[in-house]
C-alpha cells in the first residue's frame, strides 16, 4: 500500500464524495436559475441546509487584483482554523497559504464559473478531524455569470483513500 494521493477536479464532483458534499451540490443545482445561469447569494437560503451551517464557508471575490475575502465560515470550520476569520482576506490568514493546486481551482471557480473538489490533506491541521478532508467549491454570481461569491464546503475526517499496489 502506498500513500494516498490527492486529487483535484474540476467541473465534476465525484459519486463517493462525502455526503455533505453531495447534499449542498443537490441544492446548488436545484437553485440554478438554468443551465446558462449560475445561482446567486440571492437564491442561496441556509435555511435549506441547516446541517451544513457549521461545514459552510463563503467567500467574497474581488477583481483588479483577484482576491478572496471570507465572508462566512462555519462553526466546525472556525474551530479547525483555530478562529474565525471572517472578513479576513484569504491570503492573509496565518499559515493559510493554499496550496497552488487550491488556490487554483478557487481561480478557476472564479473566471471560469465552474465547481471543482479536492480530496487531500488539510492546510490546518488538526488531530480531531484526522489527516483527510474533501472540499466542494461552487460559485454564485448576482447577475447569473460573473462569479461574485464562492460557496464552499469542507468535510474534514473523511476516510483516506488506501491504494493497493500489485
Amino acid at each position: 500500500m502506498s500513500d494516498p494521493v490527492e486529487r483535484f477536479l474540476i467541473g465534476k464532483l465525484p459519486p463517493e464524495a462525502d455526503s455533505r458534499l453531495q447534499h449542498l451540490h443537490a441544492y446548488w443545482t436545484s437553485i440554478r436559475p438554468s443551465a446558462q445561469r449560475l445561482p446567486g447569494r440571492q437564491h442561496f437560503d441556509p435555511i435549506a441546509v441547516p446541517s451544513l451551517l457549521p461545514h459552510i464557508w463563503l467567500l467574497d471575490v474581488t477583481r483588479d487584483p483577484l482576491r478572496y475575502r471570507y465572508r462566512l465560515i462555519g462553526t466546525e470550520i472556525a474551530r479547525v482554523m483555530g478562529r474565525d476569520y471572517t472578513r479576513w482576506w484569504v491570503d492573509e490568514v496565518p499559515g493559510a497559504a493554499p496550496d497552488a493546486e487550491s488556490y487554483g481551482q478557487l481561480h478557476i471557480t472564479a473566471n471560469d464559473g465552474v465547481i471543482a473538489f479536492k480530496s487531500g490533506r488539510p492546510t490546518f491541521r488538526s488531530d480531531r478531524y484526522g489527516p483527510w478532508l474533501e472540499r466542494l467549491l461552487l460559485p454564485l454570481a448576482q447577475d447569473g455569470s460573473r462569479v461574485d461569491i464562492i460557496l464552499a464546503i469542507t468535510a474534514y475526517g473523511v476516510p483516506v483513500p488506501t491504494i493497493n499496489r500489485i
